[in-house]
C-alpha cells in the first residue's frame, strides 16, 4: 500500500486579498499522534500563517509540531492568511509532513489564482 498526503486538484484559490487556500487528502493512515508541518508558497516558509481543518473537527492555528488525529480519506482545508496581499498568477505550494512513526510525506503543486 502507498501511503501519500495528496493534493485535491483544482483547489488551490484565492479566498481574500491576503489569504488562500487549498485541500489535500489523507492518504497516509488513519489514527492519532504528533506530526511536524511545514508549508512552503513560493519558496518561503508560511507555516505561522496557516489554519487547517481536517475532516469535521474545528479549524485550528497550524504549529509546527502538533497533535492531530485523522481518518484515512479526510479532506484537509489548509488555509494561508499573510501579512500582505497575495498576487494573482501562478503560485507554487510545498506541504511537508513529518507523521511519527511512520515517516515524511510531501505534496507538492502549482496553480493559478
Amino acid at each position: 500500500m502507498f501511503m501519500s498526503l495528496d493534493y485535491v486538484e483544482g483547489s488551490l484559490k484565492r479566498v481574500d486579498e491576503d489569504a488562500l487556500e487549498f485541500k489535500l487528502i489523507n492518504h497516509v493512515e488513519s489514527g492519532s499522534g504528533y506530526i511536524g508541518v511545514k508549508v512552503l508558497l513560493d519558496g518561503k516558509d508560511v507555516t505561522d500563517k496557516l489554519t487547517m481543518k481536517i475532516g469535521t473537527q474545528e479549524a485550528r492555528q497550524v504549529r509546527p509540531y502538533m497533535f492531530v488525529t485523522s481518518d484515512y480519506g479526510d479532506e484537509v482545508l489548509v488555509t494561508i492568511k499573510l501579512d500582505e496581499p497575495i498576487k494573482r498568477g501562478p503560485h507554487k505550494v510545498k506541504v511537508v509532513c513529518n507523521v511519527e512513526p511512520l515517516g515524511s510525506y510531501t505534496a507538492e503543486f502549482e496553480g493559478t489564482i
